[in-house]
């Protein structure tokens, strides 16, 4: 297992995906963060709970993560070397655990490092306005493990929808339209069900709008339901069918 395990993360430093996705997810953080720290007044940033709007940004983690999780089964569809890869490994589970193992290893460092960005910039922007900063030391553990969460659970939704599907466009084009509008529009018009949907999940684990989303705790096994939901349905999928 170790062994395939190696051969999945070879794999995704062989190319240059997750490392595009890394960096645009960096620069989407700063420019998210640097919006909201210099566009807020002082006194929108009081509490812990007002600043979240400057720090919790690793959710943003969710998608970036989603995607790579999608692409590192789908890409091989996709390129025909899913056969390859399960003539050398012919236990599709052990392949598919190592994907998993991989993907979570990825997302969780995608989620880490955009929420570092975020309280090292965000924390300099708002001393340098002036701004005491209302995080504690617990606060800032709980940011970077939750972020490094919602990126390792969003990465394994992402390879079980990657599974399910086959297709990597229909993946992708179905993660970013689920999480940027969909969820909008649940949230929006039926809360109650909007703040059950994963991204909002993950939302609520960052601790960010708790008068309308789920406490974080409750948020992380929302997230971590729909995680093992997807993961398994792409597992089962893929034991049944046959490689196209």
């Amino acid at each position: 297992m170790n062994t395939v395990l190696a051969a999945e993360l070879r794999k995704q430093r062989s190319t240059r995906t997750d490392l595009t996705l890394l960096l645009t997810l960096l620069g989407l953080g700063l420019f998210a963060v640097a919006l909201h720290a210099f566009s807020l007044s002082p006194d929108q940033l009081v509490t812990v709970t007002d600043q979240m709007r400057v720090f919790g940004w690793g959710v943003l983690a969710a998608l970036f993560a989603g995607i790579g999780g999608a692409m590192t089964i789908a890409t091989e569809f996709r390129h025909g070397t899913i056969r390859s890869t399960f003539l050398v490994t012919p236990r599709r589970g052990q392949v598919l655990t190592a994907k998993l193992g991989a993907s979570a290893l990825t997302g969780a460092t995608f989620g880490f490092a955009v929420e570092l960005v975020a309280i090292v910039v965000g924390s300099s922007v708002l001393a340098g306005r002036g701004i005491d900063i209302a995080l504690a030391h617990p606060d800032v553990v709980r940011l970077l493990l939750g972020g490094a969460l919602v990126g390792a659970l969003w990465a394994a939704f992402g390879l079980g929808l990657g599974a399910i599907l086959r297709n990597q466009v229909t993946a992708l084009v179905g993660l970013a339209t689920w999480l940027l509008f969909i969820e909008n529009l649940l949230i929006a018009y039926i809360p109650d069900v909007g703040r059950l949907a994963p991204g909002q999940a993950g939302f609520a684990l960052m601790g960010q709008d708790p008068d309308i989303l789920l406490p974080p705790a409750v948020g992380a096994l929302v997230l971590a339901a729909w995680s093992a939901l997807a993961a398994t349905a792409g597992r089962v999928l893929t034991m049944r069918r046959d490689v196209p």
